[in-house]
């Protein structure tokens, strides 16, 4: 999902979430996703928790947010998009509210 915010590339950014999102058969987590460390290479993060909050700025690869709060260093400048660590997207429901400081 588009944010509507540009990032400058070495910017610390902080991201704050709520909300819950459904991402598949008995599964709906916050911003932090499942617990456990679940591996899945089809995911956009493999080993990060599925569920969980990522970002990518513009067409650069995902990075893990989850329900951290301290700052994140943006490897990149461009656009900043959030969405889910999810491989199968078509049976997501819900939403997380973000607020995104820098």
């Amino acid at each position: 999902n588009d944010t509507g915010v540009d990032v400058r590339s070495g910017a610390l950014v902080y991201f704050e979430a709520s909300g819950r999102v459904k991402w598949g058969p008995d599964r709906q987590h916050g911003p932090g996703g499942e617990g456990g460390n679940r591996h899945n290479p089809n995911r956009p993060i493999p080993g990060r928790p599925g569920g969980s909050l990522i970002g990518r700025i513009g067409d650069s690869g995902a990075f893990y947010i989850g329900d951290e709060r301290g700052p994140i260093r943006m490897r990149d400048a461009g656009r900043l998009y959030l969405g889910v660590n999810d491989d199968y997207l078509e049976d997501n429901s819900g939403s997380w509210r973000v607020v995104v400081y820098y």
